[in-house]
């Protein structure tokens, strides 16, 4: 049984590799994530092999990047990154630097030989890392992402090109073995191959078409040592497509069995005819393409483990998988091909298509049905009964197994007759029916990235993406509650004072919307801007009052974070801290705008109460600003950076404005900018800000489930003694109207009533005159009566009138003190606003100053460390023009040794030679011979020795002057801890050179002076046997 090897802490021994078992496993890989045995392990994501199948490189979901060299049986940690690894490559040419992608959009290069591992750091993704390539015969590296193609110098570590000609980046990128051609699957679906040599594109291959003109999806894809053939697996179904890069045509397809629904990766093996593939569903299989049958596969006997992703050495010996389990798997490839040979008698064959039959499959656009094989699926398939896949491949690229689970369930009790109309061309394989957005498990990582391809969220999944982004609750009992209790008195009006009334569903929704805003909490009863701010997200959410309702609740909590600590007033420390961080951004503008003062401040008020829907000119434009404020990882803060960059966008006509008319205009006016450059310009901005210029903001919190399923939290993030003194204010207000309309009534009775007397009185003359005509008796007697009784009448009405007059008075008397009063609580309220915008205009500029001097005493240390580095060169140079002279008179009592070396040698010579012609001549004449020769050997040597010397001195001149000049170019850009290492690297190299030189100069005079001793022991042995 092969053993598992735990990596714990930063350095470690692995066990002797064993035998291959039955299904070649030779090595299980668990990496733990802290320096105990006992502690949780990490899942591991991506996996390299070195093209000798030496060493393995392996990251986790918790940025751990490890190097395990086999071999030498021993693994190091090599460091770990701030986000989890997506992919991972081993340089072909130098096996040694291990390249791994990770999920932010870095690449980050390590060398696994090296005690300081990271290289570099390679910036220039926006998305995660999909794919990594390396050539075999330079030093580059090919990267894809969802946004672009790039190819790296990895000499200078830097970006060469980016790749055009396939829009909305690619899914995969790769170059071929001999490193000749690039080929990409682009997300629009065509296959781009390009010429390395020239960097021009050579060809482009189309994706067939399935069923409704739906193309099918690349996922993975791989080009064979010799570039004949590239082979492409798609999303949905497991199909592979085989195209003759010689003839740039499709050759064949190759359908795999139903049980597997996509591909995930593959690889062309060293022969070109035969490929190892990942389906979806885990399992790893290896096909000959050209015979459409199976020659093995990859047999995992553990519960619940699949392959996540492989990677092989250049020869196909060996395999390491990363399994769904979080374990890596080494497999020795030849004990898994020697086990199938044995294990079946007859190759599984696969089934071949052409392209006509290929455009009766359906494509991964809509949503795929399967059915599973055996018996009882194929008497449901006679039954017109199939399971489904739900997979939304135009939203997000959801694990269709998973999804497939709801879609079965909904599946349940479908008719044979509308399974018969979703249509199929192949019996038994796969079918197309309705999508079904339910089924789709969201991804917040991989929506960031579909908004950072394609700038925006499809408007047909809008809500259900804002919907799953801001976590709404849908309480639905709470929610019926709060619109149970009606409208509001604070929005009784609002429907009948908008254009169209009480018939306008628009008004009526945003009606009902502040209504239950003002019923959960009494401070959106007394916010003035609430309508214009919830507005656009009511009639962008139509008849959905529930969501509507949570969203707005939610962009509350969040986004207006900080807008109600001065209620009901705006929150000026919040805008001014955005007019700084304008400032941080573009200082000419900023201090134009803070120039404008308090208009500005009401302007910039206006546009975030109206939720920005008042920059923008249509609502289209609007929704796109929205998708980046609610997907940005800055989280609410990142609105304030959209403002700011839609400012900047409008520098020019801002910086002409004079007054707060012409800024009014200006805003009223919307003038048209490019949302994309905008958000994208915001992005920017985002990254450059510095801590200290934040606003400050919470980070997101979503709208809390109910607790007890009935009612919302409540909303207590404001200054309750303010939303109280305005509730007071308001029905105060109301109350003083109410009395100011009864005294209305009461004059409006009397003047009735004097009208009403008057018309008695103009009666009972006419009738007094009748009776008098016909009365003429009774007409004195009468006219008595009635002149006492007009007499006391008149009274009566004056006493009557002055009674009104004086009620009249009093009435005028108590309104005016009350307006009095009223002005005056007005009057000391708005001084004493202006005494606190003093105030904080007095400390904004104290801090302002301070901050000024502080960044002087700064450039004051910065001019002060250049002066100290300037000495320390000076030093430096000074201490190198010693070590040369040393070097020097080193190399002087060198040559001095040497010719004192020469003298004593030719004078033993000499006296070899006397004596030898005083015996014998001839001998003589041979040893002169012999001493001529080996004094120009002698002589030539010592030349060759000076000027070795000589030349190594220039050298180390030339190098020490580059050096310097080097430094002199680079002290700018490095921090003083890099160029203090530099110099001690430079020293300890000059120090190495002179060790190097003295030990040659000692070993060559010691050489010379063994060889003297030879030779005198040589004249003696020659002078004794003379003699």
């Amino acid at each position: 049984m092969p053993h598992t090897a735990e990596l714990v802490g930063k350095l470690g021994r692995l066990q002797r590799p064993e035998p291959a078992n039955e299904h070649g496993l030779t090595l299980t890989v668990r990496v733990l994530s802290g320096g105990s045995s006992k502690a949780p392990p990490q899942r591991c994501t991506a996996c390299a092999v070195t093209p000798e199948g030496d060493a393995l490189g392996l990251v986790t979901d918790g940025g751990a990047v490890y190097a395990l060299h086999l071999n030498k049986q021993r693994y190091a940690l090599l460091d770990t990154l701030a986000s989890a690894g997506t992919a991972a490559v081993f340089m072909a040419r130098l096996s040694r630097q291990l390249f791994v992608g990770c999920s932010s959009g870095d690449i980050h290069c390590f060398d696994i030989s090296s005690s300081s591992a990271r290289l570099a750091k390679l910036p220039g993704h926006r998305t995660a890392i999909a794919s990594l390539s390396t050539k075999s015969d330079t030093e580059q590296l090919l990267s894809a992402s969802a946004d672009t193609v790039l190819l790296w110098d990895m000499q200078t570590f830097r970006q060469r090109r980016m790749l055009s000609g396939a829009p909305y980046g690619s899914s995969v990128a790769a170059f071929s073995p001999p490193g000749n051609l690039i080929a990409a699957a682009a997300a629009s679906g065509d296959l781009v191959v390009w010429s390395t040599r020239e960097l021009r594109e050579v060809a482009r291959l189309q994706v067939p078409h399935g069923q409704q003109q739906c193309r099918f999806t690349p996922s993975c894809l791989s080009i064979s040592a010799d570039e004949r053939w590239l082979l492409v697996g798609c999303r949905t179904p497991a199909l592979l497509l085989l195209y003759s890069l010689q003839h740039a045509r499709l050759v064949h397809a190759l359908l795999l069995p139903h049980e597997t629904y996509g591909i995930v990766q593959v690889l062309l093996l060293p022969d070109s005819n035969s490929a190892a593939v990942l389906a979806s569903d885990g399992s790893i299989s290896f096909l000959d393409l050209h015979a459409a049958c199976f020659t093995a596969a990859l047999r995992f006997t553990f519960p619940g483990s699949r392959a996540s992703c492989f990677s092989m050495d250049a020869r196909a010996n060996s395999m390491a998988v990363v399994c769904s389990d979080g374990l890596a798997r080494i497999y020795d490839l030849a004990a898994v091909r020697r086990n199938a040979q044995q294990t079946s008698s007859s190759l599984q064959q696969v089934q071949q298509l052409q392209e006509a039959q290929l455009q009766q499959l359906p494509a991964s656009a809509g949503v795929l049905t399967t059915s599973s094989s055996g018996p009882s699926s194929r008497a449901d398939a006679d039954k017109g009964q199939r399971g489904q896949v739900a997979v939304l491949s135009d939203v997000i690229n959801v694990p269709a197994k998973a999804a497939g689970k709801v879609a079965k369930q909904r599946s349940k009790g479908a008719s044979s007759g509308s399974s018969a109309r979703a249509g199929s061309a192949l019996p038994g394989q796969l079918r197309v029916a309705s999508l079904d957005a339910a089924a789709v498990a969201l991804n917040k990582r991989k929506l960031q990235d579909m908004l950072s391809a394609y700038g925006e969220f499809p408007a047909r999944y809008r809500q259900l993406i804002w919907d799953h982004l801001l976590q709404l609750p849908h309480n639905t009992a709470a929610f019926s509650l709060l619109q149970d209790k009606g409208v509001h008195p604070a929005y009784r009006d609002m429907a009948q004072q908008l254009p169209g009334g009480s018939t306008n569903k628009q008004a009526v929704r945003l009606q009902a919307c502040l209504s239950q805003l003002a019923h959960w909490c009494p401070l959106f009863a007394e916010a003035g801007y609430l309508p214009r701010f919830a507005f656009p997200f009511v009639k962008l959410y139509g008849a959905k009052a529930e969501a509507a309702f949570e969203l707005v609740a939610t962009l509350l909590l969040n986004w207006c974070s900080g807008w109600f600590e001065l209620f009901p007033n705006p929150p000026l420390p919040l805008l001014r801290r955005f007019l700084l961080l304008l400032s941080q951004h573009d200082l000419e503008l900023g201090g134009h705008m803070q120039a404008l003062g308090v208009p500005l401040l009401q302007q910039l008020w206006l546009q975030l109460s109206g939720a920005l829907s008042d920059l923008l000119p249509g609502q289209a434009d609007w929704e796109v600003l929205w998708d980046h404020c609610l997907a940005a990882q800055a989280g609410p803060s990142f609105m304030y950076q959209l403002l700011a960059s839609y400012l900047i966008t409008l520098r020019q006509p801002l910086l002409a404005v004079q007054d707060e008319q012409q800024l009014q205009r200006l805003l009223d006016a919307r003038p048209p900018v490019d949302v994309q450059k905008v958000v994208r310009q915001a992005h920017k901005l985002q990254q450059s800000t510095p801590q200290y210029a934040q606003l400050g903001l919470a980070a997101f919190r979503p709208l809390p489930a109910a607790a007890d399923g009935a009612t919302y939290p409540v909303f207590s993030e404001y200054p309750a003694g303010s939303a109280e003194l305005q509730q007071l204010e308001r029905r105060r207000i109301q109350e003083a109207e109410d009395a100011l309309l009864r005294r209305r009534r009461v004059v409006a009775e009397l003047e009735q009533r004097s009208k009403q007397v008057a018309y008695d009185s103009a009666a009972l003359t006419a009738q007094r005159q009748q009776l008098a005509a016909l009365d003429a008796q009774r007409r004195a007697a009468l006219r008595s009566v009635e002149d006492a009784t007009a007499a006391a009448s008149s009274r009566l009405d004056d006493r009557a009138k002055e009674e009104k007059l004086k009620q009249i008075r009093l009435a005028e008397e108590a309104y005016q003190a009350s307006v009095s009063s009223l002005r005056a609580e007005w009057q000391a309220e708005l001084a004493g606003l202006k005494a606190e915008l003093d105030h904080k205009r007095r400390q904004a500029a104290a801090a302002l100053k301070a901050q000024q001097e502080e960044e002087d005493l700064k450039a004051l240390g910065f001019q002060a460390q250049q002066r100290l580095w300037a000495l320390q060169q000076d030093e430096l140079a000074a201490a190198g023009t010693s070590a040369l002279q040393d070097t020097a008179a080193a190399q002087a009592a060198a040559l001095a040794a040497e010719q004192a070396r020469q003298a004593a040698e030719w004078q033993a010579q000499d006296e070899a030679r006397a004596l030898k012609q005083q015996h014998e001549a001839a001998r003589r004449a041979r040893l002169v011979a012999a001493a001529e020769q080996e004094a120009a050997r002698q002589a030539a040597r010592g030349l060759l020795l000076a000027q070795e010397l000589q030349v190594q001195e220039e050298l180390l001149k030339v190098e020490s002057q580059r050096k310097l000049r080097h430094l002199a170019e680079d002290e700018a850009q490095v921090t003083a801890t890099q160029l203090q290492l530099q110099v001690e690297r430079q020293a300890v190299l000059a120090a190495a050179g002179q060790a190097a030189i003295a030990k040659t100069a000692q070993q060559e005079k010691q050489r010379f002076v063994e060889q003297q001793q030879q030779r005198a022991a040589a004249v003696s042995a020659g002078l004794e046997a003379l003699s």
